[in-house]
């Protein structure tokens, strides 16, 4: 039985006692309300705290802190929460009204209250998610007097994550990237798309400046007013939501993807950031953004970058494919790559037996003549992910939606089970007895997903295949 810290937030009790009676509820569907319940109240709780910040000299420090603690590179677990702490305080405090100011600390107690919200926030987003990984299953709510917890009383999924936590460090859901030079490529191109714009903004905050450094971007914004480069880094408070950043980390307006603040001080528009926040961004831009082919709206219309974003996709995407054949290849194995048609048989058009749905390209099918083994295999290229939530996102890719992968993997597989002797006269097997063969089916993806430890079929990172075969033979 685990009991969550933030249970015993007042708010949440008594929110839940209006709503639940007094005692332990397994239902999912009460379960999951009460997930949401509290969150919505710890959010709400977080943002009134924050409008108690309201001088430049506190959001200065703030964005000072989060750089220097983020610059260092390795994190402690204290360090963890503290960035995840500061990264959603500046976030809300973009909001505020802000006095100019170079003294009012934020007080020691508002300091605690915002790092034990945020410890609570973490703490039940772990928790969610879980139970949302897991089929909702496997959590109940214990409802007190004066206090509630989300309780684990799933004895198999309490090994399963202990046994997960005791397989990875920080670094474990870091995915690959076709190379390390996409950093110095990102930034010429931006140069070459954007103009003198682009290469000020770099000259500015990369000329040996410390990475923590307040920088007021002000004068360059006037200089190029409405400039779209800019206004793809620019942060809002019209376009933040500390909930969205919750339940859609990858995807919310926030700091790591819109590292330059618009802050109202003194009825005065300032733009501002740090060096390590610009960096910190363009490092998403080029690991989780451009190899998707995704851009800042305010990107998409010019052509240059446009065309930069969709041929880093094509690249990524082929370089994933060309990183799985190396490895079949070393190991003398029989395969065939990204077929959209097997035999003479359209495979676009063929049908499958989910009514409406078509078999589509194959992108490996792997024959081991020694287990008698056929492979069915989808390489799905996904983001590097850290959030809980991201982690959800993972399951509804690969369970929901008009293609969710697993049932397109499924499609795949069947038609190759029920057409082995077509497969053979592609792969020019001719002899084997199709009938001693077994059908295997993984996907291979550029970065490990958590999704992995709760998904219906293996999902390989492309860097552990090579294991995953020796250990198969």
């Amino acid at each position: 039985m685990i009991a969550t810290e933030y249970g015993y937030n007042s708010l949440c009790t008594d929110k839940l006692k209006g709503l639940f009676s007094i005692g332990i509820h397994t239902d999912p569907k009460s379960v999951d309300k009460a997930f949401k319940e509290c969150r919505d109240i710890l959010i709400t709780e977080f943002a009134s705290e924050c409008k108690k910040i309201t001088t430049t000299y506190s959001m200065y420090s703030l964005l000072q802190s989060y750089s220097y603690i983020a610059a260092k590179g390795k994190s402690s677990n204290c360090d963890i929460v503290a960035k995840s702490c500061l990264r959603n305080i500046i976030l809300e405090t973009v909001k505020n009204k802000l006095c100019e100011s170079h003294d009012n600390k934020i007080n020691k107690a508002l300091r605690e209250k915002l790092f034990f919200l945020t410890k609570s926030l973490n703490k039940l987003s772990q928790d969610q998610y879980n139970f949302y990984l897991n089929d909702n299953k496997g959590f109940q709510l214990e409802l007190y007097e004066n206090c509630c917890a989300f309780t684990l009383y799933d004895e198999q999924l309490c090994e399963k994550l202990n046994a997960i936590a005791s397989q990875f460090t920080p670094d474990y859901f870091k995915g690959t990237i076709l190379n390390n030079n996409l950093l110095l490529a990102f930034e010429e191109s931006t140069i070459s798309a954007f103009g003198d714009v682009a290469s000020e903004l770099y000259d500015t905050l990369f000329n040996q400046i410390p990475p923590d450094r307040i920088v007021d971007l002000t004068e360059l914004f006037t200089k190029y007013t409405e400039n779209p480069f800019l206004k793809g880094l620019l942060l809002r408070k019209e376009n933040v939501s500390l909930l969205e950043s919750y339940t859609h980390p990858h995807k919310a307006n926030r700091p790591r993807f819109k590292p330059i603040l618009e802050l109202n001080i003194e009825d005065t528009t300032r733009y501002i950031t740090t060096p390590y926040l610009v960096f910190e961004a363009i490092d998403e831009h080029v690991l989780n953004q451009l190899p998707f082919g995704l851009l800042p709206k305010e990107w998409k219309s010019n052509n240059e970058i446009s065309s930069l974003a969709k041929k880093w996709k094509e690249d990524h995407d082929k370089w994933l494919d060309d990183k799985v054949q190396l490895v079949l290849e070393k190991h003398k194995l029989i395969f065939a790559r990204n077929r959209k048609s097997v035999d003479g048989i359209n495979l676009d058009k063929e049908p499958s037996s989910i009514e409406g749905r078509n078999v589509g390209e194959i992108d490996f099918i792997i024959v081991d003549k020694q287990k008698h083994k056929v492979s069915v295999i989808d390489t799905k290229f996904i983001k590097t992910k850290y959030h809980m939530a991201s982690f959800g996102d993972d399951k509804s890719k690969f369970t929901k939606g008009p293609k969710p992968y697993e049932e397109q993997l499924f499609i795949k597989s069947e038609w190759v089970s029920n057409n082995l002797d077509r497969v053979w006269c592609e792969l020019n097997l001719k002899g084997e007895d199709t009938e001693k063969y077994s059908i295997d089916l993984y996907f291979i993806t550029n970065a490990p997903s958590y999704y992995n430890f709760f998904s219906k079929y293996p999902i390989i990172p492309v860097a552990n295949l090579e294991r995953h075969i020796i250990d198969s033979i």
